[in-house]
């Protein structure tokens, strides 16, 4: 996008080339040695400014020289949700780790009961999982008499999960 900073565009150019506003868009100028021109007149760098923007409904930005604009997808497709309830899972097993005053270098035997809603997702991290929570196996049953116990929310589910040191 191109916006005259000179207010008399707005009134001089009422062509469909040059917009009420004094927006020029893509197509509807030329640039030349650092001038531009624009429903058919020529202005030099200090009367006009240029600015990237991006399409309606986009999440973008235009880059601080003006000659990039960086989109982001924000769309959550199936694998990042399920990649995001695995990452949410891990933060409950490392706090309940951490409420039963384990070591950081104890490994554990993790038990867990995931709500329906996630455990696709548990399954199919499962390996991941069981490697940043230092679990020596998984099960997916009920923890043992004597077990750390712990439930919480993951994003769109529960999980019950309960561990031991590993051997123990």
């Amino acid at each position: 996008m191109l916006r005259w900073r000179l207010d008399w565009f707005k009134e001089k150019f009422s062509a469909p080339s040059a917009s009420p506003n004094g927006k020029v868009t893509v197509g509807q100028w030329v640039s030349a040695d650092g001038a531009i021109e624009a429903a058919g007149e020529r202005r030099d760098p200090e009367e006009f400014e240029v600015r990237l923007k991006g399409r309606e409904g986009e999440v973008s930005q235009a880059l601080k020289g003006n000659d990039l604009v960086v989109v982001l997808d924000t769309r959550v497709t199936p694998d990042l949700k399920a990649e995001g309830q695995a990452r949410d899972l891990v933060r409950l097993i490392q706090q309940a780790r951490k409420d039963a005053d384990l070591g950081v270098s104890d490994r554990i035997a993790l038990f867990l009961e995931p709500s329906p809603e996630v455990a696709p997702a548990v399954r199919r991290h499962e390996a991941w999982i069981a490697e940043q929570v230092l679990a020596s196996r998984v099960a997916y049953a009920a923890a043992p008499d004597g077990a750390w116990r712990a439930d919480g929310a993951v994003d769109g589910g529960r999980v019950t999960l309960g561990f031991t040191r590993a051997g123990g």
